[in-house]
């Protein structure tokens, strides 16, 4: 048997306010239309609902099924909410795809951020190269994914949304050898083995490139890894150098242990942002997201222009 769940809430009102009239005004609608359904509805049922109409009592069929009726109108006002939040960008849940050095670095600080002023905002992070979180996003198992901008999509569906013109950085440990010296040279900078993201990275190749334009010819990383932990440990303790985004570089410059390398006229800059499906950025709560990476990459990043003003290009 089919019941009407309109009418299960109608018949808890009743009981709750225990009277028709009063039901009625609260439901909209008129005091014979709603005796006609708890009739229509006892009718059906084959069993009375109320014991007594003046004031209202119900029997325990009636009282059971107006406790389903509650349940059934305070799903639907929390639906009304979270659609009503959902489009003032307070709810929901956004799944990103990310380089693993993001999600070691800033990811924390941006949702720590973002659920201070959205607390009912839940995630579902993805690490993964740009052609893997891109590919998620087509396939619409992730709403964004964060990479450069410079990319190919190769997918009409997906557009982009560039948050910074990222700025890379050569960085090596602190008391390195390389920063006494006045001035860097590409000689320098080739007679020390080098470290970095994974081969197979975007941030690999653009190292490769901007070396070699800098006069830095076949680098080979001697450590190729997308952990995080594991560079910054070899950096604090080796004389190995890196080249790497400076947005992820700020709490290990923080510390003390790692410093930037000032080599005059290297300030290589990528755009970085968002890959997104075409109406993605309609959302609410992904533009204020959106927003908040945008925030935290640009600080990040100007902090560290500000400890080393030698490197603003």
């Amino acid at each position: 048997m089919q019941i009407d769940p309109r009418h299960l809430v109608q018949l808890a009102v009743i009981v709750d306010k225990a009277s028709f009239t009063e039901a009625a005004h609260e439901l909209n609608v008129t005091q014979p239309a709603l005796s006609k359904t708890i009739g229509l509805l006892e009718k059906r049922l084959g069993a009375p609902l109320l014991s007594q109409r003046r004031p209202v009592v119900p029997t325990p069929l009636g009282e059971t099924l107006a406790q389903q009726g509650r349940l059934i109108q305070a799903s639907m006002k929390e639906a009304e909410q979270t659609i009503s939040d959902r489009q003032r960008g307070l709810r929901g849940r956004i799944r990103l795809g990310a380089p693993p050095f993001f999600l070691e670095t800033l990811a924390s600080d941006v949702v720590r951020d973002f659920t201070a002023r959205h607390p009912d905002v839940a995630f579902e992070f993805v690490a993964g190269f740009f052609d893997e979180v891109r590919d998620l996003v087509l396939r619409r198992r992730l709403d964004l994914a964060l990479g450069p901008m410079n990319a190919t999509l190769n997918a009409p569906s997906l557009r982009t949304e560039t948050l910074i013109l990222s700025q890379k950085a050569l960085f090596c440990r602190a008391g390195h050898p390389l920063l006494t010296k006045s001035e860097i040279t590409a000689d320098d900078l080739a007679s020390f083995g080098w470290i970095g993201h994974s081969l197979n990275s975007v941030i690999t190749t653009e190292m490769k490139i901007d070396l070699f334009e800098f006069g830095v010819e076949g680098v080979e990383l001697v450590v190729a890894s997308a952990s995080v932990s594991l560079l910054l440990s070899l950096l604090e303790t080796t004389d190995y150098l890196s080249y790497l985004p400076m947005f992820m570089m700020r709490d290990a410059v923080r510390s003390g242990s790692i410093s930037a390398l000032p080599v005059q006229g290297f300030a290589p800059k990528t755009p970085l942002g968002l890959i997104h499906g075409v109406s993605a950025m309609s959302d609410p709560l992904v533009r204020a997201f959106a927003e908040t990476m945008k925030r935290h990459l640009t600080a990040a990043e100007a902090e560290l222009l500000h400890l080393f003003p030698s490197l603003a290009p």
